[in-house]
């Protein structure tokens, strides 16, 4: 995520210099004419972009870090024996392979486990 606004600025910083850039070489061509009519424009363009591109980047960023942090319901299945426990822990807390619970223990899967995921923080917190 961080790298992907860090790609966006360096982007747009590049767009906002090349567009600085012909604005300079236009001015110091010719200094008997009036500067265009929509230099000032362009770059009150440019920065409510810029200010758009940032302010859309941090919204972005809010909902995906409150989405992370919804409490979800975790069943740690046994496929050999059938036997289950439920957990509680955090969306971003939960890996491919085990997840943090919600008091911080660290649940790692053995092979022949398997994890189902559920929405909402509903179930008791079970002991292993």
């Amino acid at each position: 995520m961080f790298g992907k606004v860090l790609l966006t600025l360096l982007v747009v910083g590049l767009a906002y210099g090349v567009i600085r850039s012909r604005m300079r070489r236009e001015a110091v061509g010719d200094r008997s004419t009036p500067p265009p009519v929509g230099a000032g424009s362009a770059r009150r363009f440019a920065w409510t972009f810029l200010g758009v591109l940032l302010l859309s980047s941090a919204v972005l960023g809010y909902w995906r870090w409150r989405a992370g942090e919804q409490v979800v319901t975790v069943r740690v299945i046994d496929t050999a024996s059938g036997r289950s426990q439920i957990y509680r822990a955090h969306e971003n807390d939960v890996g491919e392979h085990g997840f943090i619970t919600l008091d911080g223990r660290r649940v790692v899967l053995a092979g022949v486990e398997r994890m189902e995921v559920m929405a909402g923080g509903g179930g008791r917190q079970g002991d292993r």
